[in-house]
């Protein structure tokens, strides 16, 4: 017998159709789809769950993100240039915002999504962590000369989520 919630299916041994079916069954009340031999799970809106691994390649593809955090006890999404290590996010400001939350250690919101209209793809990739003032001396950056400010702050990667549609699911 396979039981899920009110789904209720009594199986003989030698029905494979049935075995077959009641895993399709389960498959629709889960809300999972079958993609490269493993489970996927949707969430309500048909978007695909990632997992923290392909979050975290999908961070090293790009290299503009946005932090989002409180000023003054509103919302405000500030955008930055980012590189990813190991287990942090690092980026340069200049003093204001960013600089202070970073002293204060505060918790943060990071995101990174890329979207093509004409193929229908789309992904985000959402990170939560505390923000913290690191050293110039640990910076292992290549566009140094690039940055934007002198403050090197980092974010640990605490919590990692993302989605992406369907049509993406061969960029992850």
């Amino acid at each position: 017998m396979i039981t899920h919630g009110a789904l209720v299916m009594r199986l003989s041994a030698s029905s494979v159709w049935q075995t077959f079916v009641a895993i399709c069954l389960l498959a629709l009340v889960n809300r999972q789809a079958r993609c490269h031999h493993e489970f996927v799970e949707l969430d309500r809106n048909g978007l695909r769950i990632l997992n923290p691994r392909e979050c975290v390649a999908l961070l090293a593809t790009a290299r503009v993100g946005r932090v989002a955090l409180s000023d003054k006890a509103l919302p405000t999404v500030m955008p930055v240039i980012y590189e990813l290590d190991e287990s942090a996010i690092t980026f340069y400001a200049s003093g204001g915002l960013l600089s202070e939350a970073a002293a204060r250690r505060d918790v943060v919101c990071f995101e990174v999504d890329f979207a093509d209209a004409s193929e229908n793809q789309l992904w985000s990739v959402v990170v939560v962590g505390k923000l913290r003032l690191a050293t110039p001396e640990s910076s292992r950056s290549a566009a140094a000369g690039k940055r934007f400010g002198t403050d090197k702050i980092s974010l640990t990667m605490t919590i990692v989520s993302g989605r992406a549609s369907q049509s993406a699911l061969q960029i992850v």
